[in-house]
Order: structure tokens, then sequence, then C-alpha cells
């Protein structure tokens, strides 16, 4: 039978949770409004989709970043794609984004199942590893919001599962005695790291660390049926001494050997190669990629450091990560704390087990290198004053990985019980079906900056203008020249390009004039109003 039912295995039911908590948080995500640098990035696809502008003369309009070198152009390569093929709809980069999230997802659980090679023993489901995922908050706001750092987190996923890849046709204690496969999947994860940059740029250059992070905590282990064990082992008491032997491995202190040395640098050196290769033939093939990177590095990388600040201390950044991780742990704890009662009414021995998990959780090899793997993602941003908690979204997988490992014996019994009940299912469906259908008859209906909305509409309903109409422009003063949210939600929804002059002859003879409310009447000569009833704005017209 060429389809195979998902739900077979009764195990796999379990992606219901994370299927049922995306379908409750993402049910805005085909509504109208968007976070402005969404908008933005819409906008910039779908002018490289209809040869508006070059991949690397990116433009927003005339008036609104003419020059446009914030970002590289891959993202914007591959959603002009959508543009060009499913035409100017609303949703197509909302669609962009969804395809983006259902790909990561579909890595991580990859990613997930070659960690658990490495966990010895039994692990829990990855469907657990994608509702840690979701329950980030900025997972969910990237998702919604069209953000660069969707298609920059497959490119990361990807770059780590080639590396993990690659050890399992390497012997730890014997770096040069290595298959091809190695070899070529060291080399796929430099490359997967250059789309990475391609996307966002620096801030997704993290698994670089994983040469020195991995071989730190699997030193000792020379065999590498130890890491990557294909037939899974039975025996409790091989299982044991095999974890005993894991464990005490990271108990020894900085005695890397010459050879382990040689690891690093190889494994290093491969990746950098893969990014380098990758880099070199984008430039033989585009030389103008040159100069745009040029001017991206001067603008963002250089810029952001000497110029822009948006927090006040540079610790900023770990606290978004702790408060990230706290939903995380929080649930883990609290399915603990079930399990406990469960058995146990006696509060004092709770507090004894959820010390010794605690220890547990800090103990597993694991744990640590996914933990530092998502560090090596923020520390970084340290450096500049310029943050946000989109520039560590590209971490959480890792993390989300690290808590549910961590927390293991929780989850598996979490786990157990449920698969040991019948109605859940149902109720997960329910859900499904109310906030999926709740999300359907909610696409197309405004979402976010509603007041603005209202004036956007009234003021095209004047115009006679729709969405897919042939472009207009309007002339507009100085006062407006920071109204991005409106400009971008006039091009992007309905091509209506907003020219930003001081008064109405300046340079060009304009029909519609778009002034704020209340605006100066001495400026207003020769014209005459079209739509004075906006909440924020009045539209004139040229008195002819």
């Amino acid at each position: 039978m060429w389809f195979k039912n998902p739900f077979k295995s009764k195990r796999n039911l379990l992606y219901l949770f994370p299927l049922a908590f995306a379908c409750i948080t993402l049910f805005p995500m085909f509504g109208k409004g968007m976070f402005m640098d969404g908008v933005l990035y819409a906008i910039i696809s779908q002018n490289v989709a209809q040869d508006i502008c070059g991949l690397w003369s990116l433009k927003i309009t005339e008036s609104l970043y003419p020059h446009f070198n914030e970002h590289p152009p891959l993202v914007f390569a591959l959603q002009s794609f959508y543009f060009k093929h499913l035409g100017n709809h609303y949703w197509v980069e909302r669609l962009y984004s969804l395809s983006t999230i259902i790909l990561s997802s579909y890595l991580i659980v990859k990613l997930y199942r070659l960690v658990c090679r490495i966990e010895l023993g039994e692990n829990p489901s990855p469907a657990w590893v994608l509702l840690m995922w979701i329950s980030v908050p900025v997972v969910n706001r990237c998702a919604q919001n069209n953000m660069l750092e969707n298609t920059m987190l497959v490119f990361v996923l990807g770059s780590v599962w080639a590396y993990l890849k690659a050890q399992l046709f390497t012997s730890i204690n014997k770096p040069f005695n290595r298959g091809w496969n190695s070899y070529l999947w060291l080399f796929v994860s430099g490359c997967m790291l250059f789309l990475a940059f391609m996307a966002k740029g620096f801030t997704g250059l993290f698994p670089l660390s994983l040469p020195i992070i991995f071989t730190w905590f699997y030193r000792l282990v020379h065999n590498r049926s130890h890491l990557f064990d294909e037939n899974r082992i039975s025996n409790v008491h091989s299982l044991n001494h095999a974890q005993d032997k894991l464990q005490s491995s990271t108990r020894i202190q900085l005695d890397f050997s010459y050879t382990l040395i040689l690891k690093i640098v190889s494994e290093t050196l491969l990746m950098i190669a893969g990014f380098v290769i990758s880099f070199s033939v984008m430039m033989w093939v585009f030389p103008e990629s040159v100069d745009a990177l040029q001017r991206y590095f001067q603008k963002q990388v250089v810029g952001s450091l000497a110029q822009v600040q948006t927090v006040s201390t540079r610790f900023k950044i770990i606290g978004d990560y702790i408060l990230a991780l706290l939903p995380m742990l929080l649930i883990s704890v609290f399915l603990g704390w079930i399990l406990f009662r469960r058995k146990n009414a006696n509060k004092n021995g709770l507090l004894t087990k959820l010390k010794s998990e605690a220890s547990s959780f800090l103990g597993r090899p694991t744990v640590k290198w996914l933990l530092l793997l998502s560090l090596s993602g923020v520390i970084p941003i340290m450096i500049s004053l310029k943050q946000s908690e989109y520039y560590i979204y590209c971490v959480f997988p890792f993390a989300a990985m690290a808590v549910v490992i961590g927390f293991k014996d929780y989850w598996l019994a979490w786990e157990k019980f449920l698969l040991n009940s019948r109605k859940w299912p149902y109720f997960m469906v329910f859900i499904c079906l109310v906030f999926g259908g709740w999300g359907f008859v909610q696409a197309g209906k405004v979402q976010r900056d509603k007041e603005l909305w209202t004036d956007i509409n009234s003021m095209v309903a004047s115009l006679n203008q729709k969405e897919g109409d042939s472009s207009l422009v309007l002339g507009s003063f100085r006062a407006l020249k920071d109204d991005w949210y409106m400009q971008a939600y006039l091009y992007r929804y309905f091509n209506i390009t907003v020219q930003n002059y001081r008064v109405p002859n300046d340079e060009k003879d304009f029909k519609y004039f778009l002034v704020p409310k209340n605006y100066t009447r001495d400026s207003l000569k020769g014209l005459v109003p079209l739509n004075r009833e906006m909440k924020k704005y009045e539209l004139w017209q040229k008195n002819r």
C-alpha cells in the first residue's frame, strides 16, 4: 500500500500534542498584520520576483530603503519563488514561513533520533522535543511574522545533523582513520553553515563550535559503538556500565591529547572548507555578490557594533535565553511532581527526588554538550549592544533536546501513562479541529494594528485601489517619513508607494497627497480633501 498510516504506531499519536499546541498558538498566522520587519522582507521578496530589484541590489521603495544592505539575500531569493509561482497574495509569505517551520520540525525529529543514539538507554519520543520547542514564545513570533530566522534554522539544523552523521564513520582515538563518508558529511556541514550565513548572517555560524564541544564530552570513549549503538543496549548491567563509563569521561580534567586536538582541528578545518568553497563558488557565479556583502558587512556588522544600541546591558540576551528555558524546565518539574504525588505523598521525599533529578540532569554528557551548543549561539551576541531575542531563535531546538533528555525519566513515565490511556487522542484531535478551524475562519482578517488598518482600508476605498491593482504613488510630507508601518502595508498589500516631499509642488506633480491628521493648512493650498474621516491621516487631492 503506497500510503502509510503515520499513527499505526500508538507512540506516533504523541505527535498530536505539539500539533495541538501549534494550532492553538499559530492560529493567527494567516491573518493580516505583521511585525514590520516581516512585511519589509515580504516586499523585498516580492520586488525580486517582479524584477523590480536585483538579488544583489535589494530595495523596498524609492522612499523606504531604496538601497537595502541590512541582510544577505538568500531568504529573499527563496521566498521570491513563492511570489513568482503563487502570485502576490497576502498569504504567500505566511505559506513560506509555514513551510520552513514544517521542515525545521522534520529536521528536529531526525536530529533528535541521531542524538538518542548517543544517549544510551530508552529515550522519550521526539514529540516532546517539538512541544518544548514550540512552547518558546519567540518561536511562535518568528513563525507568524516572516522572520529570516525561520529559514536560517533549517540550515543550522542541517549543519548539526551532518556533523553528527560524520561521527558515525569516525573513531575518536584515530581522527584520520575515518571513512570517506565522514569527510563528506563534515564538508556538507560547512556548506549548510554557508547557507545559514547567507540567510541571516553571522548569528548562524555557532555550530562551528561542535568539534570542540562534542569531542570534549566524549574524548575517552574509544569505541564508537558506545556513541552510536545501532541495536540499543538491552542488558541492564551492560547499559549501566556503558553509562558509567560515558559519564566518568566528563569528570576528567583538561587532558586533551595530541590525537584529540588533531580530531578537533581536522573537523573544524573540513567544516570551514565547506563554507569557504561554497563562498568561492558564489563569488565566481555572482561576481556582484562581493560588493553586496561588503555593503552588508559595513552597514549591519560594523554599524551595529559601533553605533546601534537597543539594550542597556550586554547580559540582556542571557536573561532572554534563561526566561525562554523556564517554561521547559517548569513543565518537566511539574510532570515529575505529578508522577511523584501519584506514588508518594511525602513532601520531603519529593524535594530529595527533585535534587536527585537536577544532579542527574547536569551530569548527563549529552545534556551538557547540547546546552553548550545552544550557549555558543547566545554568548557571542553579547559583543554588541544591539540585541534581540530573535537573534537566538536557532538555539532553542538544542535546549529543548537537552531538557527532554535531562528529565527523560519524567517524560518516559508520562509517556507510558498516556499510552495506557485511550481517551486523550480524541481530545487532542478535537483541539486540532477547533483551533485549526478557528485559524481557517480568521484567515484574511486583521490580527494586529487594527486602527491603522481601518485608516488604510478607508484610504484605498477612496482611491478605488484594490489588491493586485497597478501601482499608485501618493505624495506625502516629511512628517510621515518615519511612519514605516503605514508605508509598508500600503505597498505590500495595495501596491501604493508613498513619496515623501516637503511641500506639494516640491519635485513631482502628484494627484493625491497623504498628510497627518490636522496638518498645517498653509501647506495644503491648491488641494481639496478627499477623505478626512480617518483617525491618523487625511487624504487630499490636487484641485485641477
